[in-house]
């Protein structure tokens, strides 16, 4: 949403009041500059001293505003970026735009061990930091002709003759909006249906207002300071923003800095940081006991070596047991299933336990894992 217009200092006499409540007719001219003075410095951005301006000069004046901002944040920046390169070349480090990778040299074993070999490395050596040295002052030499070049576009001159020229292309627009009537002496408005004498209805002549020159004055004297405080609007905020870009980098390089052993969690017995330890510690033992109980457990219930013959002998004598306490049934009948039946229930049975106590064993691991993770963090943890 635009900023809220207020009722310009510049009111005319017509007008009458301001948004300070003075009647501007009623006010000497150092009064009315007092009262636009003022109205400037309360403004805090661009958008607000765009809305001071007066209607019809607005739209001239608003692309030099902008321009001044522009301008202004742009020398600011390479000003820094010269304060950088500076601050590298006394810690004799290069900016970015410097090579960092040296050429190689594609020498012979026995030529590059001998004297003649070592002169031609060295060489190569010398020549590689002298143009990164040209490379280097080049580039900071172009940077400096712009900053210079900038600072002259922002000189008072250069900024009063940009003025000047958008002045001249507004007032001669709008110098046909301050026409004022002037009425012959003796004039009378014609009306429909009667007769009005000659000398009545000479024509009416127009003339430019008379407060026409002191609105011109005004603007004149007031444009280079609305340019002057745009520039002064950018450079403290621009400001500000380094600033807290430099507390910020202060901030992570202390946290870099610090030692490891002042980012882990204080194990002082008795604090609260010490209680959850404990309360992890716990954790990660019955989960160590949990592991192990499942390890001594069989992975599987089927019986290998000795012990499937033992098992096989033990099956062969239930199953002759079982056939001498239930005969076998009669052709037809439906109790002849019941046994193949049980047999593959069973079946079934220890093989969705066994994949249950897999998966018990796997879900035990994975939260040891995490566990031990989060117990490193912990001076002086004895779970393993």
């Amino acid at each position: 949403m635009p900023p809220r217009r207020d009722p310009s200092p510049f009111a005319s006499a017509a007008v009458g009041v301001t948004a300070w409540g003075t009647n501007v007719a009623a006010t000497s001219l150092n009064n009315r500059r007092g009262v636009r003075d003022r109205a400037l410095a309360r403004t805090t951005s661009v958008e607000e001293v765009l809305s001071i301006i007066p209607p019809g000069w607005v739209d001239h004046f608003d692309v030099d505003i902008r321009w001044m901002s522009r301008v202004a944040e742009k020398r600011l920046t390479i000003a820094g970026l010269l304060a950088e390169y500076r601050a590298l070349r006394t810690l004799n480090r290069f900016p970015s735009f410097v090579p960092s990778k040296r050429p190689t040299l594609q020498l012979g074993k026995d030529f590059h061990s001998s004297a003649a070999g070592k002169t031609s490395v060295k060489e190569l050596d010398e020549a590689w930091e002298e143009s990164r040295l040209r490379i280097y002052d080049a580039q900071f030499k172009a940077k400096e002709n712009e900053l210079n070049s900038l600072e002259a576009e922002l000189s008072s001159e250069n900024v009063w003759a940009r003025v000047v020229k958008t002045f001249s292309k507004a007032s001669q627009q709008l110098r046909h909006s301050r026409m004022e009537p002037v009425f012959p002496t003796g004039y009378t408005v014609p009306i429909e249906g009667q007769e009005v004498p000659a000398e009545a209805t000479a024509p009416v002549t127009f003339v430019v207002a008379a407060s026409w020159d002191d609105e011109c004055t005004e603007i004149r004297r007031d444009s280079l300071m609305w340019m002057n405080h745009v520039r002064l609007l950018t450079e403290s905020k621009f400001t500000a923003r380094n600033a807290q870009k430099d507390k910020k980098r202060k901030l992570k390089d202390a946290a870099d800095a610090a030692p490891v052993d002042a980012m882990v969690v204080d194990p002082t017995p008795g604090s609260s940081n010490d209680s959850t330890r404990k309360i992890i510690q716990a954790e990660v033992n019955r989960a160590v006991k949990r592991l192990k109980t499942n390890k001594s457990e069989p992975a599987s219930s089927t019986p290998k070596g000795k012990d499937k013959k033992k098992d096989k002998g033990k099956k062969s004598a239930e199953k002759k047991k079982e056939k001498k306490s239930n005969p076998a049934p009669k052709a037809g009948s439906s109790t002849q299933t019941k046994p193949i039946e049980s047999a593959r229930q069973k079946a079934e049975r220890q093989k969705a336990e066994q994949k249950e106590r897999w998966g018990e064993h796997l879900r035990v691991k994975a939260g040891l894992r995490k566990a031990t993770a989060l117990m490193a963090q912990f001076p002086g943890s004895s779970g393993n």
